[in-house]
């Protein structure tokens, strides 16, 4: 893959070589040249030099090239010779020797009068061929993500506020066999302070609801800024969500949080790749409100760049996600996310997700900040769920037994601005 990733480049970084010949890298209006990831300004004089080539030189051929490939095409005329002066063959003949018959000529056997309309179709075929070879197409030089280039970079100190939304249909069948169908859309504001940024670039970020409004099922989330709780997530630079998090609540109900879904990004990769390769990755992921743990089985698409007009050039990235789940889930944890009231649940009150969920991702990484500024993401789930630990009371009778639960979870999360801190340094 690497020799396909760095084809050898002519000296003045206008041509590649892509195994059988010399392709351009200049854009079609000559002021551009693609350095490996990115349409970069040409150079004054690589650029008067791409402009005015020697004359017949064809285009795809360098400069260098061209002064010996025109000699043997068109050699030197020999040196011409004096007027009058007789061939050095003649003036040194031996005596008695007979001239040499002369060479046999085209028009002894084409008469001249026929030779113009056969000069006018050869010069035509020539120049067809000619034009046919300049004008043919051109392949674009490949659109590449850089390995350096693939890796979130985060600053300690910053702190960055995410614009988070969550659409949720979905259906739940009691222990009697109703069914009764659940419906969520939440908006919310997500505060990540980052903590530290170890060598590698493993990060470590709070994370906590600045705001949170919608509704559940018809009836409004509770949320409380005052008593929301933050909660302490680990990302690795290639994105993967390794240790902590809201362990993908929404508004903090336990009938309405998709275990293991704030997997928020894609899964960068760690080598080049071109537009439209793909990778695999897999983790394990400890439950951080519970008990349990999640296995993410990824593959990952770069499906190359795109321009954001608060960022500028995006590279985007798609992951797809098979999760069995195994989980159980603090009831109190999910609720002391967003501040709502815990009065009457035992802290010992679980609920038991046993199922699973495939995912999709798309994440906007932003070139010059190395930040992910847009992300998308879908879950489609099948979920039985079993309540523990709660009181056997009437209250709580309709908790009782076990109920599946199957729907569709989409969302997205954008961030609101850029840090102050300084781009990383392109590597």
């Amino acid at each position: 893959m690497s020799a396909q990733l760095q084809p050898q480049i002519s000296e003045d970084g206008t041509w590649y070589w892509d195994g059988a010949q010399w392709c351009s890298l200049l854009s079609p209006d000559g002021q551009s040249v693609w350095n490996g990831s990115a349409w970069v300004p040409l150079a004054p004089s690589a650029q008067a030099a791409a402009a005015a080539p020697a004359p017949d030189q064809p285009s795809w051929l360098p400069a260098e090239n061209w002064h010996e490939v025109k000699q043997r095409i068109d050699p030197e005329p020999e040196p011409a010779m004096a007027t009058g002066a007789a061939p050095v063959a003649e003036l040194y003949a031996p005596p008695g020797s007979a001239t040499p018959a002369p060479s046999v000529r085209l028009t002894d056997i084409i008469p001249a009068e026929r030779m113009a309309p056969i000069a006018l179709v050869l010069i035509g075929a020539i120049v067809a061929g000619v034009y046919g070879w300049t004008h043919r197409p051109q392949p674009e030089p490949p659109v590449i993500l850089v390995a350096s280039h693939a890796k979130l970079v985060y600053h300690t100190g910053d702190t960055l506020r995410f614009s988070v939304t969550t659409d949720q249909h979905g259906q739940d069948t009691g222990p009697d066999g109703h069914p009764d169908d659940d419906y969520a859309k939440i908006t919310a504001v997500e505060d990540w302070r980052v903590i530290k940024v170890d060598a590698d670039g493993t990060t470590t970020v709070g994370v906590k609801f600045e705001s949170a409004r919608g509704e559940i099922d018809g009836g409004p989330i509770g949320f409380n800024a005052a008593r929301a709780k933050e909660a302490i997530l680990v990302v690795k630079p290639d994105g993967r969500v390794t240790s902590g998090g809201t362990n993908g609540t929404a508004g903090g109900k336990p009938t309405n949080s998709v275990p293991a879904s704030d997997q928020f990004f894609s899964v960068l990769p760690d080598h080049d790749v071109k537009k439209g390769d793909s990778w695999a990755a897999s983790w394990t992921r400890p439950n951080p409100l519970g008990t349990g743990t999640a296995t993410y089985n990824t593959v990952s698409t770069f499906t190359g760049y795109d321009t954001l007009q608060q960022f500028g050039q995006s590279a985007v990235i798609h992951s797809t996600a098979h999760l069995p789940i195994d989980m159980g889930l603090n009831i109190r944890a999910l609720l002391e996310l967003t501040g709502d009231d815990t009065t009457g649940i035992p802290e010992a009150a679980t609920v038991q997700y046993k199922g699973e969920s495939d995912d999709e991702m798309t994440t906007y990484v932003d070139m010059n900040s190395r930040l992910p500024v847009h992300m998308l993401d879908v879950s489609n789930f099948t979920f039985q769920m079993t309540f523990q630990g709660l009181p056997n009371t009437p209250a709580f009778a309709p908790l009782q037994g076990t109920f599946k639960w199957a729907g569709h979870q989409s969302g997205s999360m954008d961030l609101l601005d850029l840090p102050k801190s300084p781009s990383p340094k392109t590597a």
